[in-house]
């Protein structure tokens, strides 16, 4: 009947505004969520980056030496003098633990090691700004300089996987040479190949070595040391990096059966690292 026709279509108008509300509804919410992450991303992607040690509770080796900020803070590495003439200025990785870094700086005891570490990875407390900690930097080498002025000892850099940038940050303002096992291109291509690839629209620091590798005058001054079963970066990151390499003609050496995080287990890697120390 025409009641129940217009009964009907009442039910249906209902139903329809019902539904157009809740997919506005919905809508909005998803909206606010997306907002609320995607600022979480921006707002701390620093601690996404660095990570904090597992095994934070050992003790790093050497010396623990306090270098004054202009705040009145202090910047704190760590030396481990072992009567050398070389000093090997050493930046840990990402998620280096205290546990790698001994095992590598021992193994490195032909010479002196200067371990600079993120700011907060000592305190079990990983966060980080660039400008501080460009800043940071800065007053390292102005350190560093005072040493070698002092000692007149050679210095060497050693960049591990996203130590890697700032040893190049290092090598550059000291002009001296640098090994860099493990570098990515820059962070942004490196996400942009991996699973989180969404994030690499959101950096707010790229980290980029290809400028400060192709920018190197001297590449007798740069030796790479890559793994051979690199599982981190993806296989176009590899390539691009090895042509990156390549193209700048930067002498680098694979070692077939090292993983990103394990270099430091194979004495190839120490081989490598000696004879271009012995050589430069």
């Amino acid at each position: 009947t025409e009641k129940d026709e217009q009964k009907n279509t009442g039910v249906k108008n209902i139903i329809v505004k019902y539904l157009r509300s809740s997919y506005k509804q919905i809508l909005a919410v998803t909206y606010i969520i997306f907002f609320i992450i995607l600022s979480q991303i921006v707002c701390f992607q620093n601690q996404i980056i660095f990570l904090t040690p597992h095994d934070s509770s050992e003790k790093i080796s050497g010396n623990m030496v306090q270098i004054e900020r202009k705040d009145g803070t202090n910047l704190v590495i760590s030396i481990c003098e072992n009567l050398s003439n070389i000093d090997l200025v050493f930046f840990h990785g990402r998620g280096a633990s205290n546990r790698v870094h001994n095992k590598i700086t021992k193994k490195l005891s032909k010479y002196n090691t200067i371990s600079f570490f993120w700011p907060g990875y000592l305190q079990n407390n990983f966060l980080i700004n660039k400008k501080s900690f460009k800043s940071d930097l800065e007053i390292f080498t102005d350190y560093l300089k005072k040493r070698k002025s002092i000692r007149n000892n050679k210095i060497f850099i050693l960049g591990q996987s996203f130590g890697c940038n700032f040893a190049l940050f290092t090598s550059k303002i000291l002009n001296v040479p640098v090994i860099l096992e493990n570098p990515f291109y820059c962070l942004q291509s490196t996400i942009l190949t991996s699973r989180f690839f969404f994030l690499s629209y959101f950096l707010i620091y790229n980290y980029d070595n290809s400028k400060y590798i192709t920018d190197i005058k001297n590449k007798k001054h740069v030796l790479a040391i890559l793994s051979g079963k690199e599982e981190l970066f993806s296989k176009s990151q590899v390539k691009k990096v090895k042509k990156l390499l390549d193209e700048n003609k930067i002498e680098n050496i694979g070692i077939s059966e090292a993983k990103h995080h394990d270099v430091g287990k194979f004495e190839e890697f120490y081989t490598a690292v000696h004879n271009f120390i012995s050589s430069s």
